[in-house]
């Protein structure tokens, strides 16, 4: 279907003015700051330009050390300046610099291939030389080593030794030395009752242990190639999905049909529909068309080498002629022959080899938290506040690691694209205040949090500004999603922010839902741990959390403005608060959310201690008052001995204020008895 000449004028005019609209409501998301352009469509406008760069295909899902990541910190490094805060924070530029774990990525394409040699075809003629195209044959990958190689072949099946279900495909198999040709997953996958794990996959089909296993028995190269079985169901699921997309795309039609005359909106409706359903229809046609053969990517078993070993992985297409001239029998008819026992097929193919090389480059990941300074003024311009959320994302793979699959990117839109707009965002509204706040704001767009929080733990360890002079951490992770509340855990922790917060919630408006318990591990982590108030904000989990399909389109753009309003409020009294908030424990937290007595100490984490290890004394606290100190162990609290935290919590919960209770604590070599007078919560 075809619009008329006049309609598609039109759609072209209203395209170039949203085109010029938008231009126009960029040119003032970054310039200077002023107060002229505070409206609500303005900050939209802003908060949708950010998340969508940093969740664009272009930055291939920012994952930390990958050219997506150095991208997107560039990016929010110019934000930054374009706000006007101050960006001297490493050699004059935003950025602080740390290493962390190992990075891989595959080395010159002349370092890396591979060479089926074997002898001549009815014993005539040259030898027979199969020689694999680096990307479109084979690929090397990243679980295994760098290593030149030239190596008798053999067959080992599913490369599976399995002692209880009394299958091993190594049994009267010599492969020392040898390079192993092995399926990918595992024999009788469709039958329920299969000694491995009916139809879910069992331990011994991932590619981490077919690797393991066949370095066990001496092999020098592993070669896997996808299983048939999981071939034809990835093409029965592709054409299934096909045929939905052609049956969607016919009721879209039919019910545009029936309109009869369409407004314009609902033309551009249909239209954007019925765009993206037939570039869906054509790429699932061109992978029926291309077939289910496909490669894996480097990292489909992860990025750490587990072995030393070079791994790779190659199409059926490639290694299937070997196999046929070696054993008379191919591919699908060997893995029919295992189906049946389960009974292994192994067979060396004789006078075959594997010659080749793999070359991967490893060394420590490169990671760089973005960070910039909005400075107070005053006497306690020293003193902080932090502003926080992740950058980086899982980057791109394959939909399930376990397939061969083409990759995908993992654009993290709402994780955390969502968090780093509204950072940005609240730094533009409180750089553009006319009076400046007496103590300091420290934005911080976190990277590696995917990996392990290493971003925020090397912030912690390398403050901008004190760490004893932080007064809270405020964490964003996964706000762009508001459905019906606004979640917000470590509340209980810090006392002092909940009036603050519902102050600053006046405006805003949300149903907020303040959790003592955490939501989940992210960078307020660190701080906390490190007995900084600390907070986070996040709208929920949902179906697209950690998957390609989280994207900037589902973004709830006016929950992130509202959020960015109630942070700014909460901000600006945190930074002109007399008192400082007091960081008390998760445990006390809880007793003082159910009313109970409050001992006032934090717990360190030291199964050896034989106690519960005090770190840190609340001053005026019962712990306190009764000469509890940093360091002390207690061992005994009144009848109850105690092994560790959980004895002393048990211990301490069978008292009421107003009791008296004798504490034992081991400070040094010295056992040392203490008088505790239980108080209730505010006493």
């Amino acid at each position: 279907m075809t619009l008329p000449l006049s309609r598609d004028t039109r759609l072209h005019t209203r395209w170039l003015l949203l085109c010029a609209l938008t231009s126009s409501l960029l040119i003032g998301a970054f310039a200077p700051v002023s107060r002229a352009d505070d409206s609500s469509s303005a900050a939209e406008a802003r908060l949708f330009e950010l998340a969508r760069y940093l969740a664009s295909d272009k930055l291939r899902g920012r994952s930390a050390g990958d050219r997506g990541g150095r991208m997107a910190a560039e990016y929010i490094a110019d934000r930054f300046v374009d706000i006007g805060l101050d960006t001297d924070i490493e050699d004059g530029k935003p950025f602080q610099k740390f290493t962390f774990g190992q990075n891989a990525k595959l080395g010159p394409e002349k370092k890396n291939r591979l060479l089926l040699a074997g002898p001549p075809k009815e014993n005539a003629g040259l030898p027979q030389r199969i020689e694999l195209t680096l990307g479109e044959d084979f690929t090397p990958m990243l679980i295994g080593g760098s290593r030149t190689f030239n190596l008798p072949l053999v067959f080992a099946g599913y490369g599976i030794s399995a002692e209880k279900e009394k299958y091993d495909d190594y049994r009267d198999l010599d492969v020392n030395g040898k390079a192993v040709l092995i399926l990918a997953k595992e024999p009788q996958q469709d039958d329920p009752e299969s000694v491995f794990n009916g139809r879910q996959a069992s331990s011994y089909a991932s590619y981490e242990k077919k690797v393991a296993n066949a370095q066990s028995h001496g092999a020098a190269a592993v070669i896997i190639v996808s299983d048939q079985f999981d071939m034809h169901r990835r093409r029965d699921s592709e054409r299934r999905d096909w045929q939905k997309a052609v049956d969607k795309l016919a009721e879209v039609n039919a019910k545009f049909k029936e309109l009869g005359e369409p407004t314009q909106e609902q033309i551009d409706e249909h239209f954007d529909e019925v765009g993206k359903l037939t570039e869906e229809i054509k790429s699932r046609a061109e992978k029926l068309d291309l077939g289910m053969d496909t490669l894996v990517s480097l990292s489909a078993a992860g990025r750490e080498g587990k072995s030393e070993l070079p791994v790779m992985f190659a199409k059926r297409a490639a290694v299937d002629p070997i196999v046929q001239a070696a054993l008379g029998k191919s591919l699908a008819e060997l893995e029919a022959a295992i189906e049946e026992g389960p009974a292994p097929a192994s067979a060396e193919l004789s006078r075959w080899k594997a010659i080749g090389e793999t070359r991967l480059i490893r060394g420590p990941i490169k990671a760089r938290n973005v960070a910039a300074v909005l400075r107070g003024e005053g006497p306690l311009a020293e003193e902080s506040i932090v502003i926080g959320g992740h950058y980086d994302h899982v980057g791109f793979r394959p939909v399930d690691a376990r397939k061969p699959s083409p990759e995908k990117i993992y654009n993290g839109a709402d994780d955390n694209a969502s968090g780093i707009a509204v950072i940005m965002e609240v730094a533009r509204r409180l750089a553009a205040r006319e009076k400046k706040l007496p103590r300091s704001v420290v934005f911080v767009a976190f990277d590696a949090e995917e990996r392990g929080l290493h971003g925020s733990k090397h912030y912690v360890a390398n403050p901008i500004l004190p760490l004893d002079k932080t007064l809270a951490m405020l964490n964003l992770d996964m706000v762009g999603r508001l459905r019906e509340k606004m979640h917000i855990t470590g509340l209980g922790k810090i006392d002092e922010l909940d009036p603050w917060l519902e102050e600053a919630n006046r405006s805003p408006g949300f149903d907020l839902d303040r959790r003592v318990r955490n939501f989940g591990g992210s960078d307020h982590m660190p701080f906390r741990k490190s007995e900084v108030p600390a907070v986070q904000f996040v709208t929920g989990l949902h179906e697209d959390y950690h998957r390609t399909t989280d994207d900037v389109e589902k973004l709830n753009i006016e929950g992130m403005r509202r959020l960015a309003e109630l942070l700014t409020d909460m901000t600006v009294r945190l930074a002109e608060t007399e008192q400082r908030p007091v960081f008390i424990s998760p445990e006390e937290a809880k007793a003082a959310k159910e009313k109970k007595p409050l001992f006032g100490a934090s717990a360190q984490p030291s199964p050896d201690a034989g106690g519960f290890l005090v770190r840190s004394v609340i001053e005026g606290s019962v712990a306190q008052k009764g000469g509890v100190q940093n360091g002390d162990v207690v061992i005994r609290l009144g009848n109850d001995a105690v092994g560790g935290l959980k004895d002393f919590l048990t211990a301490f919960g069978k008292h009421k204020p107003g009791d008296k209770v004798e504490c034992v604590v081991r400070r040094g070599d010295t056992e040392v008895k203490l008088t505790l007078t239980i108080e209730g919560p505010g006493e």
